[in-house]
């Protein structure tokens, strides 16, 4: 693992960079989360959760600026506030994107909490009579001045960074809880909810967001906190946290590929694309499903692990001349 060296690392945020007017509910003082640095042409702009501790009661969004390649961090303020006495809910992970258009956008998750509730397992978190959602917050001038919270969804689960795609369309990902009786010992109370990973995606440059894509739906793996990034056109990369049990036999990360075949002109009703993959040979087969051959060629032979080879399937149609998704279901750990 590459070394930072101690003269390459700066500090962003202390318990003496932030507005007087902000008041720590915690005598220990404040709690420093959840960190995101874009470059702008006016210089780098950092985004940030200050509260009172890992499981907040009062939140807040925090801004600042550094025009020396972030060797010194000015302008720290809040763009919004949330607490559990004056809002019942607390902001949650904030995630900072710079579009190609040069906006700047931030989604964060906002959770119900009030000051008798506890700081739940999201699983938990996201169910009535608490729930979660997702918000958007809108910069055009290089993150000098910010919109209100603008609500996407009403799912919330950590959502990831927005990704802008090479056509033009923006996405997403969230975990939502889904109920199994798969598990052979019952679970405590809660526990038999597991992580599913869907991406979200805009057309319209994030004004809507409605047309969705699941990435991994197993419960044996409870994939969670998943981001994606686009390897090129027509291949997506999603990378999650594994965390079945809640964490309780560790927190692998899984690797799943999306492979899309449709090209310009194809009609939007045409079926799903599929892929062929199989697990990367530089990784252990149930942390990584990679393809092997690029979508429409045919799949090499089976790897020596006996691994077969496996389908990616995308349950989304493809639009503007292109099947976008990620992922599919991945098979069950025996």
């Amino acid at each position: 693992m590459r070394t930072v060296p101690d003269d390459k690392k700066f500090v962003i945020a202390d318990q003496n960079r932030y507005p007087a007017d902000l008041v720590c509910p915690n005598p220990r003082g404040w709690y420093h989360s959840v960190a995101n640095v874009v470059a702008t042409p006016s210089g780098l702009v950092a985004v940030y959760r200050l509260s009172d501790s890992h499981s907040a009661v009062s939140t807040h969004i925090m801004v600042a600026y550094s025009s020396d390649r972030g060797r010194t961090w000015h302008g720290h303020r809040s763009i919004s506030h949330r607490n559990v006495w004056e809002h019942n809910s607390v902001w949650v992970a904030p995630q900072l994107s710079r579009l190609r258009d040069g906006r700047l956008v931030i989604i964060c998750d906002l959770g119900h909490r009030t000051s008798g509730d506890d700081w739940p397992r999201l699983a938990v978190w996201q169910q009535p009579p608490r729930g979660m959602s997702n918000h958007l917050f809108w910069s055009q001038d290089d993150g000098r001045t910010w919109s209100q919270p603008v609500q996407c969804d009403d799912v919330g689960g950590e959502p990831g960074y927005i990704v802008d795609l090479s056509d033009g369309t923006l996405v997403y990902t969230r975990t939502e809880p889904v109920e199994t009786d798969l598990f052979e010992i019952p679970p405590p109370p809660g526990y038999n909810r597991y992580h599913r990973n869907t991406a979200v995606f805009s057309d319209d440059r994030g004004k809507t967001w409605t047309r969705t894509a699941t990435i991994s739906d197993d419960p044996y793996h409870g994939d969670a906190e998943v981001g994606i990034v686009e390897l090129e056109p027509s291949h997506l990369l999603a990378i999650t946290r594994i965390g079945f049990a809640n964490g309780a036999f560790g927190q692998p990360s899984h690797l799943i590929h999306s492979y899309t075949t449709a090209g310009p002109g194809t009609s939007p009703n045409s079926p799903p694309s599929t892929a062929s993959a199989q697990p990367c040979t530089n990784c252990a087969p149930a942390s990584c499903s990679s393809p092997s051959a690029t979508a429409g060629e045919p799949s090499p032979a089976t790897p020596s692990s006996g691994t077969p080879p496996r389908k990616w399937d995308s349950n989304l149609r493809p639009s503007s001349g292109m099947n976008r998704a990620a992922g599919s279901k991945t098979p069950v750990s025996q």
